[in-house]
């Protein structure tokens, strides 16, 4: 059963589905609850009583306490209570309301717009707009009639029109209220915004094009586009592209973010970057531009690849004068171990011995440092390369053992033979050995695995292990345990890690077992010559 509530007078005012805030909130969009007399919808009015022969018809839009009339004929008042409604029963019902006599009708007999408007006969049909019940289109007569159903046709017919007309003004509403929105967004933008026809005349100018390019809007609009912003050199391009957008409706450059030069009104050229969209809508093709000045950008950019180039000129004397220095070094370095070995072959005092032994362990060690050093510079440099050839792996180990002044159990079977930069062997095998030692408690052995493809050569420890944390970042430059006594710059690793790219192998870390860590060189194997 319908709700319903008392109204003045004594009519009976329908609640429910009139009362529902949804399609309250309907009615209100459509903008017509406060207007009179729509053109559109007057015209539908009149149509409906020429048509139908009656001296009012309305479209009534019924509110939460009123029905409001913006297209009628033949009605004085604008609107009224609902006191004096019947199209509240249609939209109570959703369907239509047909009436012979209101008069005596028993829900009707008592409403007041048959004493006060002279409604007795009535007819109206629903007015829906989005799924919602808005109101009634309605033809009412002063005397009683009994409606046909070419009538009731014609006024269901009329009505969609009404529902049509309704649904163009919520559009150009909407449409309106986006524009606004859309202006509004546009001229609080940082970037400039233009849009051009493809004729390239301005329809569109904001608040920033204005600031950027000195020229106002009502300057800008209507005038080609070419003559405001683009420097004469780029016309040429420029009318180039609008022919093939008049051609194709495509620009080559939408979607892109381009780079190009921009001209303020003084005639100053700055840089600028673009952002086109081109849209086809019922004013025909539009090319809509965002502009964004980049002169900051680019001379920061300028200034940081200025600033670059002097950084690596200035890196590039650092590692030649480093180079320098280990090179020169070199030579009275090898002057103090070649006659510390003369002069150890003449000793026969065994405490003297132990001295020279010394003295020779130590040069050698600066010895290694400085082969670190260059091997650095031309890591740096990226100028490492390296001289492979066939070396026999047991005996180059014995040499790396003697080099770092340790015994260590080899195990390598016999005639194994790696391509490799003997030097570069040298001195990858004796960094494993030294860290081993700083870091490891002391290298246990030497074990090389001989592949058809591959030869490991794994330098283990039994000490406390790479920390977790470090272990991805391991050969990378400056990597150093943190906490560990031992002297360093953590550079040992990143520079046999190189040193083994450059003669075409790896290095590695796993845990050992049961504790401790095993470091591992891999090789190419030195393949024999055909016919040995």
């Amino acid at each position: 059963m319908r709700d319903a509530a008392p109204a003045p007078g004594g009519a009976v005012r329908v609640t429910g589905r009139v009362q529902r805030p949804e399609r309250l909130a309907a009615v209100s969009a459509t903008g017509l609850a406060d207007r009179r007399d729509v053109p559109g919808l007057d015209r539908l009015a009149r149509l409906a009583s020429r048509l139908l022969g009656t001296p009012t018809t309305l479209v009534s839009l019924v509110t939460a306490d009123r029905q409001v009339f913006p297209g009628r004929v033949g009605m004085e008042v604008g609107g009224t209570p609902l006191s004096h409604s019947f199209c509240q029963y249609v939209v109570a019902d959703d369907e239509p309301l047909v009436v012979t006599d209101a008069r005596a009708d028993p829900r009707l007999s008592d409403n007041l717009a048959i004493p006060d408007l002279g409604v007795i006969a009535y007819a109206g049909i629903p007015i829906r707009v989005d799924g919602e019940t808005l109101g009634a289109f309605c033809a009412i007569d002063s005397r009683p009639r009994a409606w046909t159903g070419t009538d009731l046709a014609v006024l269901e017919d009329l009505t969609a029109a009404v529902e049509s007309e309704i649904a163009l003004s919520l559009a150009a509403r909407d449409a309106e209220r986006s524009a606004a929105a859309f202006a509004a967004v546009l001229d609080v933008a940082h970037d400039a915004f233009v849009s051009i026809a493809p004729d390239g005349v301005v329809v569109e100018w904001n608040q920033a094009a204005e600031a950027m390019f000195g020229w106002s809007r009502a300057e800008a609009t209507g005038r080609e586009l070419t003559g405001l912003i683009i420097p004469p050199e780029y016309h040429a391009a420029h009318d180039a592209g609008l022919i093939r957008v008049r051609a194709t409706g495509v620009s080559a450059l939408a979607g892109r973010r381009v780079e190009l030069t921009g001209q303020h009104r003084t005639g100053r050229r700055f840089p600028v970057e673009l952002t086109l969209q081109v849209t086809a809508g019922h004013s025909g093709l539009r090319l809509h531009g965002f502009l964004r000045d980049i002169s900051e950008r680019r001379a920061a950019e300028d200034a940081l690849t200025d600033r670059n180039r002097r950084l690596e000129q200035a890196n590039l004397l650092k590692l030649d004068l480093m180079g320098m220095l280990s090179h020169d070094i070199g030579t009275p370095l090898a002057t103090i171990i070649g006659y510390g070995e003369v002069l150890a072959e003449s000793l026969s005092e065994p405490r003297q011995q132990t001295i020279l032994d010394k003295i020779l362990n130590g040069a050698r060690r600066i010895d290694q440092l400085r082969q670190n050093v260059l091997a650095m510079c031309t890591i740096d440099a990226d100028r490492l390369q390296a001289r492979r050839e066939p070396v026999p792996l047991a005996p180059a180990l014995r040499e790396a053992l003697l080099a770092a002044d340790l015994a260590v159990p080899v195990a390598c079977p016999p005639g194994v033979t790696v391509l490799v930069n003997p030097a570069h062997l040298q001195q990858i095998v004796v960094n494993f050995l030294s860290n081993a030692a700083k870091y490891g408690g002391g290298p246990t052995l030497i074990a090389v695995t001989a592949g058809e493809d591959a030869v490991g050569v794994s330098i283990h420890d039994e000490g406390p292990g790479v920390p977790a944390a470090m272990r991805a970042h391991l050969f990378e430059r400056y990597t150093r345990a943190a906490g560990v006594t031992a002297k360093g710059h953590g550079l040992g690793l990143h520079i046999v890690a190189s040193l083994a790219e450059a003669n075409g192998g790896s290095v590695s870390h796993r845990d050992n077992t049961p504790a401790g860590s095993v470091f591992t060189l891999t090789l190419q194997p030195a393949r024999p010559e055909p016919g040995h």
